[in-house]
């Protein structure tokens, strides 16, 4: 028996997901969230919006992700900004009291706009925890630990804090014509920007 398990090739990602949601599912997910407020104040919590879609094979919509973590930082009351890529154009939206919908537009990705989101709010004294599994970003994130504290946790993590990790169904992938119809979508089915002084 061990020996036919030893034949079937095991990735190294699915070693850390799998080990990620064993031990996550043996801690719980309150320590996760101790320690994201683990130096006394109150983190800014970025978050790589289609990375963390694909940790659960793309089973949540754009719009569905942004619901549910509208609710959950809510009921964390810890500041969010969730990132996607796409869109018309570079928007942010408030969705509620703790997040702020990001769309990163057609001319840079949700990886720049997370960076340039981390260097602001590290300049601006805040702690900063970036959700992301990309290796990429997470080098580009790290670098600025001299500007300030800035952790990177995996995607995993927060979609364990905000549904069942083990949750079937998904859509096997999506493509990146998909996310852009998607970040169209998402940016009608946000509220409309707030009418300015004296417009009509």
């Amino acid at each position: 028996v061990g020996g036919a398990l030893l034949d079937v090739p095991l990735r190294a990602e699915d070693f850390r997901m799998s080990l990620l949601a064993s031990t996550l599912a043996l801690i719980g997910v309150a320590p996760l969230v101790s320690h994201l407020r683990g130096s006394g104040s109150t983190p800014l919590l970025l978050v790589d919006g289609n990375n963390l879609r694909g940790a659960t094979v793309f089973a949540l919509s754009q719009e569905a992700l942004a619901s549910e973590l509208a609710r959950w930082a809510a009921a964390a009351e810890l500041p969010c900004v969730l990132v996607l890529d796409h869109g018309t154009e570079q928007r942010c939206w408030p969705l509620g009291d703790f997040l702020s919908v990001t769309l990163a537009g057609p001319a840079q990705s949700a990886d720049d706009a997370l960076v340039r989101d981390t260097n602001w709010a590290l300049r601006a004294g805040l702690d900063v925890a970036v959700f992301t599994s990309d290796r990429g970003l997470t080098s580009r994130v790290r670098r600025q630990k001299s500007l300030g504290t800035v952790q990177v946790v995996a995607s995993a993590a927060l979609a364990r804090l905000l549904w069942d990790f083990e949750r079937s169904g998904g859509g096997g992938g999506e493509s990146t014509a998909q996310r852009a119809r998607g970040a169209e979508r998402l940016a009608l089915w946000l509220p409309p920007p707030p009418q300015a002084a004296g417009g009509g």
